[in-house]
């Protein structure tokens, strides 16, 4: 079949086309953008927040841990070292750490008592903190 130009056929395949064409130009790349913008983001607040993420990647990297999500931050010293319990002792300015991941949307605080918070870590944020994405 060849198609006529100006006809409706080929009027229609010749759209369909350019908008093919018009989605990988334009879309793709935004999208590749949006990813690399958000691993920029991610490296700056890793600098400020080493110690704690190098904490929280080794814990989620230990066998049958993987899949778990919530943590405790405690608001005084303790000498056990539990996986996926964090001190103040262990990580210096510890709330401080934790409100600059809650700011970003990684972790969101879901229970408060007067010797320690429990949070939840966002699945994105441990995709990028185990380089995952």
């Amino acid at each position: 079949m060849v198609l006529v130009a100006g006809s409706v056929l080929g009027h229609i395949f010749i759209e369909t086309l350019g908008d093919l064409v018009a989605h990988c130009l334009w879309h793709r790349p935004r999208n590749q953008e949006a990813g690399s913008e958000e691993k920029e983001r991610f490296r700056r607040v890793e600098k400020r927040t080493r110690k704690l993420l190098a904490g929280m990647r080794c814990d989620l990297s230990r066998e049958g841990m993987e899949m778990k999500r919530e943590f405790t931050a405690f608001k005084v010293s303790r000498s056990r070292k539990d996986p996926l319990v964090y001190a103040p002792d262990d990580y210096g300015g510890l709330d401080d750490q934790l409100e600059i991941l809650q700011n970003n949307g990684y972790i969101t605080k879901v229970s408060e008592l007067p010797f320690a918070d429990r949070y939840r870590m966002g699945e994105e944020f441990v995709d990028l903190l185990l380089g995952r994405k």
